[in-house]
């Protein structure tokens, strides 16, 4: 004989806690934000995980690298002077570089521009020189004890992907395109109802009100005279 194995459909109780657990995976998966304005209106934001502002931060440095390649070619021919050029170029490049392009370049440095990334504050606003100086400035907190170690390891411990100079400036990272819409069905003949709607159910075509200074000219009256054997006009489009 053969073993016959049955299969029993799991209790109500069960398969509801399957589902919450299915919906906390989710909620800690998501990368949503929603964040509510001062005038009731609610935004979504889509936080920027660790590889996309990885790829972000390579665009930068490869920007950065270019210019220090020029610099230097150029300033050393000027012996001290110029390697005192190039120590300026250096720290420019380094600390004002990002400040200078999140607080006036709508919180996109080159990179993250490319990558389609930008820095808002908490509230969804745009940031300002402040709190773009305070998240830069301690980035050299996030690179301890080596190569941002101490931020990458703030960003996996925080649901929005922040690291510390994102925590003490109130500033967080989010996409700025819009994920794409599902594709739509295409456009085919309409199918009746499958119950006969009433007359106030059915769509009435309603002709647009005529404006106000519109000239409406009444329509001319025809009068039949049997005795005359002719007819009459009469009204504005009459001849007399």
């Amino acid at each position: 004989m053969r073993n016959i194995r049955t299969c029993s459909t799991p209790p109500a109780s069960k398969r509801k806690a399957d589902t919450l657990r299915v919906d906390a995976l989710a909620v800690r998966l998501d990368t949503m934000r929603t964040v509510e304005t001062p005038e009731g209106c609610r935004i979504d934001l889509r936080v920027a995980g660790l590889v996309a502002r990885t790829r972000a931060w390579l665009i930068d440095l490869a920007i950065r690298g270019f210019i220090y390649l020029v610099a230097l070619e150029v300033l050393v021919l000027f012996g001290k002077v110029g390697f005192g050029a190039i120590l300026l170029v250096v720290f420019a490049l380094e600390w004002l570089y990002p400040v200078y392009f999140e607080a006036a370049w709508h919180g996109a440095t080159p990179g993250k521009r490319v990558c389609r990334l930008a820095v808002l504050r908490d509230d969804g606003g745009p940031i300002d020189w402040g709190a773009a100086m305070v998240r830069n400035t301690l980035r050299i907190v996030d690179f301890l004890p080596l190569l941002y170690m101490a931020g990458t390891l703030c960003m996996f411990l925080r649901r929005d992907f922040k690291r510390l100079g994102d925590v003490a400036a109130g500033t967080i990272v989010v996409y700025t395109d819009e994920p794409p819409l599902p594709a739509l069905a295409a456009e085919g003949p309409s199918e009746p109802p499958p119950v006969p709607l009433a007359t106030d159910e059915q769509p009435v075509e309603r002709l647009a009100p005529a404006s106000a200074n519109a000239q409406v000219r009444p329509p001319s009256v025809v009068l039949y005279s049997p005795r005359l054997g002719e007819s009459d006009q009469s009204g504005p489009g009459a001849q007399t």
